[in-house]
């Protein structure tokens, strides 16, 4: 998503049913650039035991009315802010891209005093 034509990023819960991503938003900033470009990327990433993989969907996003109904959505999107009123945004992919990475080299940590220990 863009505001004032510049690339921003935000953190939200979503739900994925197979066809369509939702998430849930209160009013602000986020929901406000999407009545003016409705076009957004949507990234997850994930990491594994033994790999880690990252999807991204490209999409057109809907705000949907306050009569819109996804009990699925509603329950496995609980509220980050206790607030009254938010909306749910629907994206529908146009393309959706993704890659798997597998581990080659065992994860380190490097403790306070710069020392590498494995990561278990």
């Amino acid at each position: 998503m863009s505001i004032d034509e510049q690339p921003e990023i935000f953190p939200v819960n979503y739900f994925a049913d197979g066809q369509t991503l939702v998430f849930r938003s209160a009013d602000g900033t986020k929901l406000r650039s999407l009545f003016s470009n409705r076009r957004v990327v949507f990234e997850v990433d994930s990491l594994g035991t033994l790999h880690n993989w990252s999807v991204t969907i490209k999409g057109h996003a809907q705000v949907k009315e306050s009569t819109y109904v996804n009990r699925a959505a509603e329950d496995a999107l609980p509220p980050w802010n206790p607030v009254t009123e938010f909306y749910f945004v629907e994206i529908v992919p146009s393309s959706i891209t993704g890659r798997q990475f597998e581990h080659h080299l065992a994860a380190v940590r490097r403790s306070d005093d710069g020392t590498l220990t494995p990561e278990l």
